[in-house]
C-alpha cells in the first residue's frame, strides 16, 4: 500500500500558503492592487485577476497571486479604508452582475 504525502492543513490553510504569504509579500501584492485601480480606475474582480497577472508576469517585484488570493488583498484594502465599492456595479465574465472596485 502506498501513501501521499499531504500538506499539513491548519484551520483551512495549508502550511506551505501559509509560509509563502509573508508579510513582504502581502504588502507588494496591495501595492499592486492599488496601482492597478490607479491606473485603470474601477475594475471588478476579474479584471484586477487579469491585471495584476498581467503585471505579475512582467515584473519580478510582484509576487505570484492566485484568483482568491487577489480577492482577499482587495477586501483587505477595503478593511483599510483604501478601496470602496463604486457606485456602478460592473460584469463578470460570466455576465453576472459584479461590485467595481476603486480607490476611496
Amino acid at each position: 500500500m502506498t501513501s501521499r504525502a499531504h500538506p499539513a492543513v491548519l484551520s483551512g490553510y495549508s502550511l506551505e500558503a501559509d509560509a509563502s504569504l509573508n508579510l513582504s509579500n502581502l504588502a507588494r501584492m496591495q501595492a499592486a492592487i492599488v496601482s492597478l485601480l490607479a491606473k485603470h480606475g474601477a475594475m471588478t474582480h476579474d479584471e484586477l485577476i487579469d491585471a495584476y497577472g498581467k503585471r505579475a508576469e512582467s515584473t519580478e517585484t510582484i509576487p505570484f497571486a492566485t484568483d482568491q488570493s487577489i480577492r482577499t488583498r482587495t477586501s483587505e484594502l477595503v478593511h483599510r479604508g483604501l478601496v470602496r465599492a463604486a457606485a456602478d456595479p460592473g460584469r463578470s465574465r460570466h455576465g453576472r452582475r459584479a461590485t467595481r472596485w476603486v480607490l476611496a
